[in-house]
């Protein structure tokens, strides 16, 4: 599950998982004063037994109590066709009794035999979803599911801003920092650490070129503008 996100903070909700034994992560984002969306990716194996789909049916029972927006996606291994055969898919089984919208109407799985939609997003709040579509993305035999979901967040307002300083800026010593070899080891750490982790804050790597540039700080006045 990969999430963008701005100003809405989220708590990880493994407690709702103990005890089912399924594949699932959840998170509870915290939209604005008065709703709260819980988010869930699931795999599910292509020969679970109908005992592990009683499980995911318990544990939405589980989730639904607490009276929030569920949003549900994933790999459901369940090809789901709009047909004379979709009242006995066990998709719209959940769909009848806990989320009642499956967002997904591209095949996510296609073989030179088969076409088939397994890869889901169920949401109970369809009007928010700003769009959502399948990506013929070759990463695996499947192609990625995605969504955008849309809400009206209280974006905090900036009080800052950072500004080039070039009173004193120096070209020649600034060319000479950026070709010097530790520049160049501290370059590759911070991708590095891109690749394995992501990026929380400033990097080295950005606060060495804070310092090259100048770059300060300065309290903005009220009703300042930002192009």
């Amino acid at each position: 599950m990969h999430v963008c996100e701005k100003h809405s903070p989220f708590v990880d909700r493994g407690d709702l998982t103990i005890g089912f034994e399924l594949e699932a992560v959840w998170a509870d984002f915290k939209i604005n004063d008065s709703s709260d969306l819980i988010l869930c990716c699931m795999y599910r194996l292509p020969d679970a037994t109908c005992k592990y789909f009683d499980k995911i049916l318990d544990m939405l029972d589980k989730v639904t109590v607490e009276g929030k927006e569920v949003a549900l996606f994933g790999d459901f291994n369940i090809d789901y066709k709009i047909d004379e055969s979709l009242s006995n898919n066990p998709i719209h089984q959940i769909e009848s009794l806990y989320v009642p919208n499956q967002l997904v109407t591209k095949p996510t799985r296609v073989t030179n035999n088969s076409s088939k939609c397994i890869d889901l997003i169920l949401s109970s709040i369809p009007e928010k979803h700003l769009l959502c579509d399948v990506a013929k993305v070759a990463l695996s035999d499947h192609y990625m599911i995605y969504t955008c979901i849309g809400f009206n967040v209280k974006t905090p307002k900036h009080k800052t801003i950072k500004f080039k300083d070039y009173k004193d800026f120096n070209a020649d010593s600034f060319m000479k920092d950026i070709g010097n070899d530790a520049v160049l080891k501290l370059c590759q750490v911070t991708f590095q650490r891109i690749n394995i982790c992501g990026i929380t804050g400033e990097t080295p790597f950005q606060k060495l070129v804070t310092n090259m540039l100048q770059l300060k700080k300065s309290g903005l006045k009220k009703d300042t503008a930002l192009g």
